[in-house]
């Protein structure tokens, strides 16, 4: 089992290498990947020693296009992957996501409703649909667990329940603000489907920290997690607090 465990992990780090230089290389412009290295190690101190055979313009798309949009689709990447395993720790379900509880359908919901308005899309700086979204989600979250809570208990029966009930009335109501809305149509459908076309370097300081710091946290509680995969009860008899 450990044998195999570790054949995945290699797998998946060289799946990653791949992606990563398939995203440097690949997109309107092709860059070589003989000159995108030279590129790369001119600079770094020590190494900048390639005479400049290339573009100005390949160096500006590989440093301000490509390399940001992969560093955060690393991050993305991640914190979606950590996310997904603690949604089918605490559901017991390798199939569970976040549209399961109506996390998405409810960060949809905020970012519609921003892009959707006439409000502005910064706010001193700070891009305000991410938050909208992020506030839709926490929402969600709590308006599931409001409805699950029966008897000051929570059933995983029922926070299912009230997650598709949830998922459902935010998808519909995201359907009719677009039905009544006669702009931003397209901006909210590319928002839906994830887009990092727009990837620049003043993205990473706000999303790196909390990404990191939240997947910390998700460390810190992961043998808890792996208690409750097991079962409830062997859970709760082992002291963790499930609620």
């Amino acid at each position: 089992m450990k044998s195999k465990f570790k054949t995945y992990i290699l797998l998946g780090i060289i799946l990653l290498i791949a992606s990563i230089f398939l995203g440097i290389f690949i997109g309107g412009v092709f860059i070589e990947p003989g000159v995108a290295i030279k590129i790369m190690l001119s600079k770094i101190p020590g190494i900048n020693s390639f005479p400049v055979t290339w573009d100005a313009t390949i160096s500006d798309i590989l440093f301000k296009v490509r390399i940001p949009r992969v560093l955060l689709a690393l991050l993305v990447g991640a914190s979606l992957s950590v996310s997904g395993a603690v949604f089918q720790g605490l559901l017991k379900n390798p199939l569970a996501d976040p549209y399961l509880l109506g996390v998405s359908s409810g960060a949809a919901l905020g970012a519609s409703i921003i892009i959707l308005s006439s409000l502005p899309f910064f706010f001193f700086g700070v891009p305000v649909v991410p938050f909208a979204a992020f506030i839709g989600a926490i929402l969600s979250m709590f308006l599931v667990y409001g409805l699950a809570r029966t008897k000051g208990k929570i059933s995983l029966h029922t926070l299912l329940l009230s997650g598709v009930i949830i998922n459902f009335s935010f998808s519909a109501l995201i359907m009719l603000i677009i039905t009544l809305s006669n702009k931003g149509l397209a901006e909210v459908v590319v928002w839906m489907m994830g887009t990092l076309n727009n990837t620049n370097y003043d993205l990473l300081p706000y999303i790196t920290p909390v990404a990191l710091l939240l997947m910390f946290i998700i460390y810190m509680f992961s043998n808890d997690l792996n208690i409750i995969a097991v079962g409830e009860e062997t859970a709760v008899f082992l002291g963790v607090k499930t609620e």
